[in-house]
Parts: structure tokens; C-alpha cells; sequence
């Protein structure tokens, strides 16, 4: 996931830790080739992940949008973000302190 988007924010927002992350400035490369230009960021989409010292956690993720400049189209990517076979990030298997004891 920390391949696809930058953290930009951590914050503790009534007892949860929310970490704030937006798409990196790449073009992906399942875009046909064009001239494109980033236009902001998609409202973002809210996932809960593991708790951490007993904490909700929320990731809130936010998707580049880009403006084809030649057929004046905006588009987005479509990243999976859910590790294999399970409907939590890829982060989570990033960060499992444990790896012999995996988490799925």
C-alpha cells in the first residue's frame, strides 16, 4: 500500500487513530499513453485496520484524480488495496511485527 500512497497526517480523533494517506504523484501505468494532469483527490474512502495499543485505527485513503488533457476526461486509479484473499490492507501485512505468526 505504502508502494501506491504517501501518509500524509496522523492524528487521535475521539479515541482512534486515523492515518491520512494520498496517492503519490505517479501516473499508474494502466493509463493509456496521454498528457495528463493531477486534479486533486477523490473524497477518499475510510478502512478499518488492526488496532494498535488498543486503539481503532482508520486508514482514510484519498485516490489521485488526473485530467486526460486531450479528451478532457478526469480519471482514476484502481489500486487493490486489500491483502490476498481477506478484506484488509495490504499495510497490516507491512506491518506485522510477527512474520512467523502471520496475521492471515
Amino acid at each position: 500500500m505504502l508502494d501506491y500512497f504517501e501518509l500524509t497526517e496522523v492524528k487521535e480523533q475521539g479515541g482512534k487513530l486515523l492515518f491520512c494517506l494520498d496517492e503519490k504523484y505517479h501516473i499508474p501505468e494502466s493509463f493509456e499513453r496521454s498528457d495528463y494532469k493531477a486534479k486533486g483527490f477523490t473524497n477518499g474512502k475510510s478502512i478499518q485496520d488492526f488496532p494498535i495499543r488498543g486503539k481503532a485505527v482508520i486508514l482514510h485513503v484519498r485516490r489521485r484524480k488526473w485530467l486526460d488533457k486531450k479528451t478532457g476526461k478526469v480519471l482514476t486509479s484502481s489500486w487493490d488495496l486489500n491483502a490476498e484473499g481477506t478484506r484488509y490492507p495490504r499495510l497490516v501485512r507491512i506491518c506485522n511485527p510477527y512474520p512467523e505468526h502471520p496475521l492471515f
